[in-house]
C-alpha cells in the first residue's frame, strides 16, 4: 500500500492531543509495546507502519493485520516517529479501549500533568494487579505517546477512564491520599480494597479531594528532600496498602 503524504500528516497530527481526541485515535512505537498491542487486541489497529525486515521476522503475530500494513523504509519512519531513533515500528490504533476494570483497587490520579510520571503509574497499576486507573480531566491524557511508551504495554491490562474529583463522593471503597503531615503510611495496615489518590506533582492533591479522604498517609522522610516523585510514591503506597 502506498504511504502517501496525507498519512504521513495525518500520522504526525496524533503527536497532538487535540488531534488524538479529534480522531480518536493514538500511536505506539517499538518493537516490544507494538507488539503488546497486536497481541492482546484490547485496542483494534488501524495502520502498522514498519520496516520490512521486522515484518519478515513477525509474520505469526502480523496475520490478522495483512490489510494494514505498511512497509516503510527508516527515513520514512522517521518522518511520522517521535522517538530520537525511530525503533522499526509504528502503530496506530483506536482509542476505544475493549476492557473493564474489575480489581479490588483503584488508583485515582489528580492533576498528573508529567507524562512519565502518568506512564509509569498506569505500569505500576499492572503489576500490583490493579485494573482501574482514573485520572482528572486536567491530567496529561492516557494516550500521549510518552505515557503510552512508559507504560510498556500495561495499557492492555488497566482500564483508563476520565473521572472528576467530585466523582469520589459516590465512591464505595475507602479512599487513601497521599498528603504530607498525614498518617505514617508504615503504620497502616494492608487492606483487601481501596481507592489510591496520587497528587499533583508540585501541589499535592486537590484541597477537595483530601477532604474526602478516608485515610491520610504519609510516607515518612529520613532525609531533606522536599518530595517524593509521584510515580515513586504511587509505588510505595501499593506496596504498603494492597494486601
Amino acid at each position: 500500500m502506498e504511504f502517501s503524504n496525507s498519512i504521513k500528516k495525518y500520522v504526525r497530527s496524533l503527536h497532538l492531543r487535540k488531534h488524538r481526541q479529534k480522531y480518536d485515535k493514538f500511536i505506539a512505537e517499538g518493537p516490544k509495546v507494538c507488539k503488546e498491542f497486536l497481541i492482546c487486541k484490547t485496542y483494534s489497529i488501524e495502520y502498522i507502519f514498519a520496516l520490512p525486515e521486522w515484518i519478515d521476522s513477525n509474520k505469526k503475530i502480523l496475520g490478522p493485520y495483512s490489510e494494514v500494513i505498511y512497509p516503510v523504509k527508516g527515513k520514512e519512519l522517521d518522518q511520522i516517529s517521535l522517538l530520537k531513533t525511530p525503533n522499526q515500528v509504528l502503530v496506530v490504533l483506536s482509542a476505544q479501549q475493549q476492557l473493564k476494570g474489575e480489581s479490588q483497587w483503584s488508583l485515582f490520579l489528580d492533576r498528573i500533568r508529567d507524562p512519565g510520571n502518568m506512564g509509569t503509574m498506569i505500569r505500576i497499576a499492572d503489576w500490583y494487579g490493579i485494573t482501574s486507573v482514573m485520572a482528572t480531566p486536567d491530567s496529561v491524557d492516557f494516550y500521549n505517546p510518552k505515557v503510552v511508551q512508559g507504560a510498556m504495554g500495561s495499557h492492555n491490562r488497566v482500564a483508563l477512564s476520565s473521572f472528576t474529583k467530585e466523582s469520589l463522593t459516590t465512591a464505595a471503597m475507602p479512599i487513601y491520599g497521599l498528603i504530607l503531615g498525614g498518617d505514617n503510611i508504615r503504620d497502616m495496615d494492608s487492606a483487601s480494597s481501596g481507592i489510591i489518590a496520587i497528587g499533583n506533582e508540585s501541589q499535592g492533591l486537590d484541597p477537595e479531594i483530601i477532604s474526602r479522604l478516608d485515610y491520610r498517609c504519609t510516607i515518612p522522610s529520613r532525609g531533606g528532600a522536599e518530595s517524593l516523585n509521584a510515580a515513586i510514591a504511587c509505588g510505595i503506597a501499593c506496596e504498603r496498602l494492597i494486601s
